[in-house]
This record gives C-alpha cells, structure tokens and sequence, in this order.
C-alpha cells in the first residue's frame, strides 16, 4: 500500500515515462543508499555512531523507515539470535519501542503521501485537464461564509466588463477589430447578445463568453545536441517560441431544447473548444457555463451533467449493454440504488 501511494505521489510531477524511469532509478538507488548510510551508519551500533536510535522526524520518509526496520530486525537475528518470537525478547525495550514507531510510520507514510498525491493531482498542470485552485479544500468554508455559488456566480458574469477595446490577451495574434471585422452578421448578433447578457441563465444550458486558447510551441533542441553543446562550449541556437491562437473571444449562447451544429473547416478550433467545454484543456481566458456550472471553477459538477461521443467507440467488448450503462452511470454521480430502478 505505501508503495503504490509513493509512487502515485511521485506521478503527480512526472508527464513522461522517460522522466519517470529515470527519477524511479534515481530515487531508488540514491534513497536506498542514503538510507543505508542514516539508518545503519549514523544511527546504527557501531562505536563512530551518532546513537543507536533513530530521530522520530526521519521516519516520514518512506525509505529511511523502511530500511529501518529491516535493520532493526536482521540486527536482533544476527546479534541475539532471535529471529524469531516476540519482538520484546528479541529486540529489548530501546529498540523494540523503535520498531513499533517504524510500523506506525509505514502507515502513517501512507496516508500523508497519499493526501499529498490527490492535493498534486489536483493543482499541479497536465497536458490534459483543469487544474484547481491551491485553496480549493477551502470551498466549503466560503460557502459557509460568502454566500451560495449560484448568487455569486450571476453577480460575475453580471458584472463581467466588455473587452470591446481589450486586445492584451490577444496580442500578437488578432485584435478585438480585426475580429469583429472578419465576423459576419450572425456571429456580431451572437456576440453582441452575449455582451447585453440578452440571455436567461436558467434557461441556456450553455452560454460562452469571451473564450480563448493559444498554444505555445517551441523548437525543442534535442539532449543529445544540448550535451554536445556544453562539451564544445558552444551555444546551441534555439528558435524562439511561437504561439498560436487555436479559438479567438469565442461568444455563443444555445437555448434549451436547441439542437446546435459546431462547423468549421480544419484548425478553426472545434475540437479545442469542446475540449475547453470538457474540461480536456483550460481556457487561457473567458469561461462558460455548462448547465449553470463554470468551465473554470466548477469542472466536477460539469463533468456530471456533460457527455462527449468521440469519433471512436469507447466501448468494451467484455461489457454487456446492462454493465455499459451501470458504468457510465456511475460515473455521473448516480447512486447504485437508482440506476437499478432506472435499468
């Protein structure tokens, strides 16, 4: 258990299996060698060390813990020849105090690695996925205390500013004119009713606002011609990076009961949008909402209300239809209880 915790601690900062062999390498080798040092020189039983028992603070790291107790116990085998029996008349009072701390730890590293592991997971970036905010735990205590999500939600997208004349976030690529001078007669009407907020909110299940998203793509120099580079002295040219701007202040509003077309020839930023719409990739700016839910602050509650068919299936051929939609079904939130009554 405490090792499938470490290493989901440990995925939370890596997004490539190359990084990943090499820090689990590093990690092992080095950690398993530092341990030895701490747990069986600094603090073992010989005449040069430090004390024969270790500090309580360096049992938060897994390893150290580890080792030792697996010196604790080969050091009561091969010096009391006890390899066996209760660990009081094998190890004594000092040390068997110790190796019971060091089984507590083991758990308790457990838990604390595996807390840390979903707090990562959550606010660290990814290449896919919205990241939350590092406070987010603390939601309740601003429900509690700020008032309802749905009355602040309104007052924001109330008092929203109209970036008319706004062109920071798009620069280099497309000023607020240039896009409202290629936009025809039905997009300014979309646009133009999204600014006046010509809406109902309860009854649009999707309203987007001011929705943009660039990449950033750069000529990455290989490591190979990096290390050469150090070698020789010399500097390897890098080119600068280039961004693209993939969806452009996007603003549309789709009524309930509407059956809405999203075309668009290749790269005019279809897939990026339903991706921002998903929650797949965040918005480098504007929002929407999704059933009344934020794409930006509230992405759990919209995967809950929202579903994707991709252009292939993501069906199981081991799954009968009863289980494909037990599955599914649970994975929006619906109780066990329910979906039987529903199927």
């Amino acid at each position: 258990m405490l090792l499938f915790q470490w290493d989901s601690f440990f995925s939370s900062f890596l997004n490539s299996t190359r990084a990943a062999t090499v820090v689990g390498y590093v990690v092992a080798l080095m950690g398993s060698l530092i341990g030895l040092v701490i747990c069986v020189g600094i603090y073992g039983v010989f005449p040069w060390a430090l004390s024969t028992t270790m500090p309580t603070a360096l049992l938060l790291w897994p390893q150290f813990a580890f080792i030792r107790g697996i010196f604790l116990l080969n050091y009561a085998c091969a010096a009391y020849y006890a390899c066996y029996g209760p660990l009081s008349q094998s190890l004594g009072p000092p040390l068997e105090n110790e190796f019971s701390m060091v089984l507590i730890f083991l758990y308790v590293d457990a838990v604390i690695f595996f807390v840390l592991y979903l707090y990562l997971e959550a606010i660290l970036p990814h290449q896919y996925g919205v990241r939350k905010h590092p406070l987010f735990f603390l939601k309740p205590l601003q429900r509690l205390f700020c008032g309802d999500s749905e009355t602040r939600k309104k007052e924001v997208w109330k008092d929203h500013p109209k970036p008319i004349n706004d062109d920071s976030e798009l620069e280099p690529f497309l000023s607020m004119k240039d896009i409202l001078i290629e936009e025809d007669e039905d997009c300014e009407l979309e646009r133009k009713r999204v600014y006046d907020r010509n809406y109902n909110i309860k009854k649009c299940p999707l309203i987007v606002k001011d929705l943009h998203k660039r990449y950033s793509s750069s000529s990455q120099t290989s490591l190979w011609s990096k290390i050469m580079g150090l070698i020789s002295r010399k500097k390897v040219p890098q080119e600068q990076p280039k961004k693209k701007a993939a969806v452009s202040k996007l603003c549309l509003v789709v009524e309930k009961g509407e059956c809405f077309g999203l075309l668009g020839e290749n790269g005019a930023g279809k897939t990026t949008t339903i991706s921002m719409l998903t929650g797949l990739l965040p918005p480098t700016s504007g929002s929407a909402l999704v059933a009344g839910y934020d794409i930006t602050t509230e992405m759990d509650k919209v995967h809950l209300v929202i579903g994707v068919c991709p252009q292939f299936s993501i069906l199981w051929e081991s799954l009968t239809v009863e289980e494909h939609l037990l599955f599914y079904a649970r994975l929006k939130g619906i109780s066990r209880s329910k979906v039987d009554d529903l199927l």
